[in-house]
């Protein structure tokens, strides 16, 4: 989810960006490492040339020995993690380090990490690729993304958490405001656990039917009218007639059957 609206101020930082990347150490020890030259390439095909010997090298070492061999190590080391000789993340450093010795992962990290160490927000990852390639990137402006709501699958309590991605130093509270991050928000919210997208009631006989259902359970042999009493600590009996007696004794029955419906969508 992406922020299409670009503005002057930021073509003018990622312009400011690229002259002053482009002449730092950084930039030219990874053309260097690289074999890239070091003003950039000019055009796309001068990158397609060098991008077809780097796919060359990744298959080549792919279907080295040096290659099998680091498969073997890790092997060995998830064995000792699955001892208990090693932690989980001994395993995962172990295998990070042998696995740069492809050219693909490594040319991965080496691009990740000039990114971090540029100060930038991680967003800027795809501009400063290519700066680094190219003397003129294709790319003017780093689209800064909108923060994206997404739905996690719990395997511990196997139910959807909803989360929000792409949280970064510049993000700015009327990100969360936008029309797009609201619309996506509202449809994922309908698919947690719990969600109901009816206003709860409120209910002036509420304190009256629980009190009812107290006198229930604990005076079942009294008839409705007593019940009515008991719940409004009235004595009625002496003012009410039998077509008064009658419809108090519908208004108890009415309560129950609206207590019982009431705990029912609760559960």
């Amino acid at each position: 989810m992406f922020n299409k609206k670009e503005t002057k101020t930021g073509r003018q930082q990622a312009e400011i960006f690229r002259l002053k990347f482009q002449d730092s150490n950084i930039c030219k020890k990874f053309r260097i490492y690289w074999n890239v030259p070091l003003d950039g390439f000019k055009n796309r095909n001068e990158y397609y040339k060098w991008d077809e010997k780097h796919v060359q090298e990744v298959n080549e070492y792919r279907k080295s020995e040096k290659y099998k061999e680091n498969r073997e190590k890790i092997k060995e080391k998830k064995l000792e993690q699955a001892q208990g000789k090693i932690s989980r993340f001994d395993l995962e450093f172990f295998a990070h380090r042998l696995g740069l010795y492809d050219p693909s992962a490594k040319l991965e990290f080496d691009i990740s990490h000039i990114t971090l160490k540029s100060g930038k927000p991680i967003y800027w990852r795809d501009f400063i690729e290519q700066c680094l390639f190219f003397a003129n990137p294709d790319i003017c402006f780093p689209d800064k993304p909108l923060p994206e709501p997404k739905l996690k699958w719990s395997n511990t309590y196997q139910y959807y958490e909803l989360i929000i991605k792409d949280i970064y130093p510049d993000t700015d509270i009327k990100d969360f405001t936008n029309r797009k991050f609201l619309k996506e928000f509202e449809k994922l919210k309908e698919k947690l656990p719990g969600f109901n997208n009816l206003e709860p009631r409120y209910r002036k006989d509420l304190d009256f039917c629980l009190k009812l259902r107290e006198i229930d359970k604990t005076m079942p042999y009294l008839d409705d009218f007593q019940k009515y009493e008991h719940v409004t600590e009235e004595d009625l009996s002496q003012t009410t007639n039998l077509k008064q007696e009658k419809k108090i004794k519908n208004k108890v029955k009415q309560a129950r059957l609206r207590t019982k419906k009431l705990l029912e969508e609760a559960w």
